[in-house]
């Protein structure tokens, strides 16, 4: 028994250990949801207009090294400039969309809530430098632990 929680206190440790060096290295990012964009598959909390959740969604973005982006992912997006100027988003936010479509290097972003969604139907689509990295998985809170 004793060994068994060495073993287990070891593994925690290596995790805990290889996440933060993978975050200081900028492979590893985390977010919290803190809008209804992307409603039902990632929540805001509530009261926030149109949330569902009782706590925001943390997630974990993984940089695009050893893949390419593709139709579908969930991605973690420095919005463009444009995007202040449409939307009232801070130059530089980042935000969680989907990519919809791919033509060449240049990524057409959609929030899964279409109606409460600034993206790219409203400023355009945006280079592969937007696009920080993948959407894995949400970590937070415990009862909405999934795998993206």
């Amino acid at each position: 028994m004793k060994r068994a929680l060495v073993v287990v206190a070891c593994v925690v440790g290596a995790v805990i250990a290889a996440v933060g060096l993978l975050a200081g290295f900028g492979v590893l990012h985390a977010y919290r949801l803190t809008g209804s964009s992307m409603e039902p598959t990632l929540h805001c909390a509530r009261p926030g207009t149109a949330c569902l959740g009782d706590h925001a969604d943390r997630v974990v973005a993984v940089r695009y090294a050893l893949s390419s982006p593709a139709s579908g992912d969930l991605v973690a997006v420095r919005v463009p400039a444009r995007a202040s100027d449409v939307c009232g988003v801070s130059p530089g936010a980042v935000l969680i969309k989907r990519i919809v479509r791919i033509h060449g290097s240049r990524y057409f972003l959609e929030g899964d809530n279409r109606g409460a969604s600034c993206d790219s139907r409203a400023w355009g689509p945006v280079s592969r430098s937007a696009l920080i990295g993948r959407i894995v998985a949400t970590y937070w809170p415990p009862g909405r632990v999934a795998i993206h």
